[in-house]
């Protein structure tokens, strides 16, 4: 849902490249942004044939995309719920358009996420780092590492610890309920409706529960 969510929205308002009132919701704005990688002039590199290389983002959408060479012409609403997790937030990070022109996501910013209050240009890092968390704690659960494992949180470019590493369990808690009250949050920047829709499913009330004193002696106690 937070997937299809930024794929209409990048797609209705591809500022600069496209007309939006004449976008469709299944519009591949993927295929406008500039994947490739560079040399230290920022020209595209090529390989060995003259072909451009890929970074690891574009690799991803055209692994997608093509099977081979061949291109497999599938809609955009699949290739982004294709698109692995982690590759969000470099997706995000994309400065170039394929004309040479920047991505303006001073603009795109409050229109993929309308509900984070009094957007301006240095919130663009807070969320590219939430967005990142986010995308750690689903490796954990996907890899069935433990999500409870917290370090030192620091400030940006400093040493300066803004939260300090839980010791004792009542610390874990406090930091996991507060991890998670980040992501929904990240949600409902998003879309407000799917974030209290989520709120309101058995499996949110039973990650709250899992996230107590009471659910770690429930779990425990099996």
């Amino acid at each position: 849902m937070v997937l299809e969510l930024e794929r209409q929205k990048l797609g209705k308002e591809d500022s600069g490249k496209v007309d939006p009132s004449k976008v469709q919701d299944n519009f591949a704005w993927y295929e406008h942004i500039d994947f490739f990688e560079k040399d230290k002039s920022n020209k595209t590199k090529c390989d060995s044939n003259g072909r451009e290389i890929l970074n690891e983002t574009g690799k991803g959408f055209r692994k997608i995309t093509h099977s081979g060479r061949r291109c497999l012409d599938r809609p955009p609403q699949v290739v982004v719920s294709k698109l692995e997790f982690g590759k969000w937030p470099y997706v995000l990070q994309s400065k170039w358009y394929l004309d040479g022109s920047l991505v303006d996501w001073v603009k795109l910013f409050p229109v993929i996420f309308p509900n984070y209050q009094n957007l301006t240009h240095d919130d663009h890092d807070r969320i590219i780092d939430r967005v990142k968390v986010t995308c750690k704690w689903r490796n954990r659960l996907a890899h069935l590492e433990p999500v409870w494992k917290f370090g030192d949180v620091f400030k940006k470019g400093t040493k300066v610890v803004l939260i300090k590493e839980p010791k004792s369990q009542d610390e874990v808690i406090k930091r996991l309920n507060r991890e998670i009250r980040y992501n929904l949050q990240l949600l409902s920047w998003l879309c407000e409706d799917t974030a209290k829709h989520y709120e309101s499913t058995v499996s949110y009330k039973r990650l709250l529960q899992l996230a107590s004193h009471e659910g770690i002696n429930e779990f425990s106690h099996q």
